[in-house]
């Protein structure tokens, strides 16, 4: 039900929007303002309580709406009282919404209706961005970590915190302290070994095992927790030799089945060994992130 936008003087539309607001009516309230507004396009006063509406429900039409305010009242002649009072509010509004730019505009219209007493606060730096670089493909990395391959980079830092915080810690004995559950000594063996894939993989950061019989094989299946049983050629076989990295191998899904056939085949092996920076909130490095983050002393670290 509304209240006759055509039948009612402009000044009295803002009070009667309001009883229908508290009737639990907001959205007929908005709807009845906004026809009064675009219904009389040169009535300061109806387009002045739609503005004011907007404002109060920080809906991001206020700045418009008082910007046709704005312009209104200089073409109608108005008193600089009036135009100091919306380019005041427009200041304030532009601030709020991060758009110094026209906060900056509105001010000098704001001196130039009279106004005075008002400045822009000192312009703050945007934070200058902070990663950490994750060894290896990101998407190992959340696979041992027990996030979602399909996050994203930005997410990544709160999506681990979460988890430790749930289920990198159980109660010692006597439950006076809390101890690294078998999950978060997980991550923290599969960091260790992606660190020294990437420093096999060198400053290209590409493993490249060229033949079965280079050096560099033996140095990779070491890493993996494999050897080879028999010789080079199609009787080549990878066995385990240590059950703890062959099974961080596995669970990360390095590409263990190619690499046997490519030994078995004497054909070159190559894989990128990426590292991901994934940008962290103020504090980055705090509570239930800080144990793990000592065993990550290796990981490139960026204030």
């Amino acid at each position: 039900m509304g209240f006759g936008v055509q039948n009612l003087p402009a000044q009295t539309l803002t009070g009667e929007a309001w009883k229908l607001e508290a009737k639990g009516d907001a959205a007929e309230a908005h709807s009845q303002l906004q026809k009064a507004a675009e219904g009389a396009a040169n009535d300061p006063l109806a387009l002045q309580a739609y503005a004011d509406f907007l404002a109060h429900h920080r809906d991001p039409g206020a700045r418009a709406a008082y910007e046709k305010l704005l312009q209104l009242y200089g073409n109608n002649g108005a008193s600089p009282a009036e135009r100091v009072k919306v380019a005041r509010r427009l200041v304030e509004l532009d601030l709020m919404a991060g758009d110094r730019a026209a906060a900056q505009t509105h001010l000098e219209a704001f001196r130039a209706a009279g106004g005075s007493g008002l400045t822009l606060p000192a312009a703050v730096p945007p934070p200058q961005a902070s990663f950490i670089e994750i060894p290896g493909p990101l998407r190992s990395f959340a696979r041992m970590s027990a996030i979602s391959p399909d996050i994203s980079p930005d997410d990544v830092m709160a999506a681990l915190a979460h988890n430790v915080t749930l289920n990198g810690y159980a109660a010692g004995h006597g439950g006076e302290s809390l101890e690294p559950t078998e999950f978060l000594k997980l991550v923290m063996r599969y960091l260790t070994q992606a660190r020294e894939l990437e420093k096999l993989a060198g400053a290209e950061k590409i493993l490249n095992v060229p033949t079965c019989e280079s050096p560099v094989t033996g140095d990779l299946l070491r890493l993996l927790g494999y050897r080879m049983r028999g010789g080079c050629g199609s009787d080549l076989a990878l066995e385990t030799v240590n059950p703890s990295r062959a099974f961080l191998t596995i669970d990360s899904g390095f590409p263990l089945s190619e690499l046997e056939a490519a030994l078995r085949t004497n054909r070159p092996f190559t894989l990128t060994i990426t590292r991901r920076g994934c940008p962290f909130s103020t504090p980055p490095i705090t509570g239930s992130l800080r144990p793990l983050t000592k065993n990550l002393s290796n990981l490139s670290i960026t204030f």
